[in-house]
C-alpha cells in the first residue's frame, strides 16, 4: 500500500526550464518525522506506487501530485485535480 505524503516545501533551482526547476520536495510524516526527496526519487516513488504525494490548497482541499511527460521525455511532478463530484 502506498504511503500518502503531504508536500509542504519545494526546493527550487535557479534554472528556468520546467523540468529543471524543482530540486526536491519535503514535508512531515503522520508520525511527526520530516522527509525530503529529490525530484528523481519522488518521480520514481510515484511510478512504482511507493508513495502518493499531495498538497492542500486551501486547507482541507487535497490535490494529488502526479507526474507528466514533457515533449522532450523529461518527467516532472504536476498537480492532479481531485474529482469531488461537484
Amino acid at each position: 500500500m502506498a504511503q500518502h505524503l503531504r508536500i509542504r516545501c519545494v526546493v527550487k533551482t535557479d534554472r528556468t526550464g520546467a523540468h529543471e526547476r524543482i530540486h526536491s520536495v519535503g514535508g512531515v510524516k503522520p508520525d511527526g518525522s520530516h522527509w525530503k526527496l529529490t525530484q528523481d526519487k519522488a518521480i520514481s516513488d510515484i511510478e512504482d506506487g511507493t508513495c502518493v504525494f499531495y498538497i492542500e490548497r486551501p486547507a482541507g482541499h487535497r490535490i494529488d501530485v502526479n507526474r507528466r511527460s514533457e515533449r522532450w521525455r523529461q518527467q516532472v511532478p504536476q498537480q492532479v485535480p481531485q474529482n469531488d463530484g461537484g
